[in-house]
């Protein structure tokens, strides 16, 4: 059923339902023995998934040029599909490059230009909107390369600087070193 696509991102929900991201196809939801494909037919508005997560009950999928694709899971056979387009300075070079869910219904959003933040604890899709981590003093160069949480705190790497944001996202540090690739 993936006819040679590349695989790029895996997640099983509450349900053991095994969800797999393809670059050339969309994603895939194996219930053994099915396979059911989601793509542009079936609503997906970009097919090149790079990322998956699972986050207040929705299947959230990072694509390209800074979009978002979430789905409620559960709902039924075809649940709608909707998009969230982060806007980011540069036009170029947009990826959602991690997707880590954190406690309190809180969805981490790595790019290739920074790390936003969605509070989707509102079941209403329409009110939620990423807030970038880094506008004007502090700026963060570079693709988000991994996220972790541990706790409380929240913990990225990005091509030149590893930050810490703890203590509820209020305290921030970081630390700059040469670029790595």
């Amino acid at each position: 059923y993936l006819n040679n696509n590349i695989t790029t991102a895996t997640v099983i929900d509450r349900e053991n339902n095994l969800w797999f991201g393809s670059y050339d196809k969309g994603f895939f939801l194996s219930t053994n023995p099915e396979v059911k494909i989601i793509n542009k037919e079936s609503g997906l508005a970009n097919e090149d998934v790079l990322k998956l997560a699972i986050a207040g009950g929705y299947l959230f999928t990072g694509h390209v040029l800074s979009t978002l694709s979430y789905m409620k899971l559960g709902a039924n056979q075809t649940p709608p599909i909707g998009t969230i387009t982060i806007n980011q300075d540069r036009s170029d070079f947009n990826r959602i490059t991690n997707l880590l869910t954190i406690p309190g219904n809180r969805l981490m959003i790595g790019t290739d230009n920074g790390i936003f933040r969605l509070d989707i604890s509102n079941k209403n899709p329409a009110l939620w909107h990423p807030e970038s981590y880094f506008e004007g003093p502090v700026k963060f160069d570079g693709p988000i390369k991994g996220i972790t949480h541990q706790h409380d705190t929240v913990y990225f790497i990005s091509q030149n600087a590893v930050v810490v944001i703890s203590n509820q996202f209020k305290r921030l540090k970081g630390y700059r070193f040469k670029p790595i690739r």
